[in-house]
């Protein structure tokens, strides 16, 4: 159990709890049009022990989750929006 797990960039190790988070960000502005686009996006990474509710089995759990935001508009002609996506994926070994 001591073996790195890898996922995107992040390396984590087992067996202690453990999460890595990342933040990326990146913006584009037009001065002459007004048009302008944000973007965020966070990537955090979580493992663990995991206890089997019903079962009472041991073993551990992967978690990713990967949230996007995106925020655009144009100021010279008033208008503006905003886009959100969250993705989550969770692996479960025993």
């Amino acid at each position: 159990m001591d073996e790195p797990a890898y996922c995107g960039v992040i390396m984590i190790k087992t067996p202690a709890e453990q999460s890595a988070e990342r933040t990326h960000k990146s913006s584009y502005e037009n001065k002459q049009t007004g048009y302008y686009r944000h973007v965020t996006t966070k990537e955090t990474v979580s493992r663990g022990e995991y206890v089997d509710r019903s079962t009472g089995q041991v073993g551990y759990k992967e978690e990713v989750k990967v949230s996007s935001t995106c925020k655009f508009g144009n100021d010279s002609k008033g208008y503006s929006g905003k886009y959100t996506k969250e993705e989550k994926f969770k692996s479960i070994h025993y």
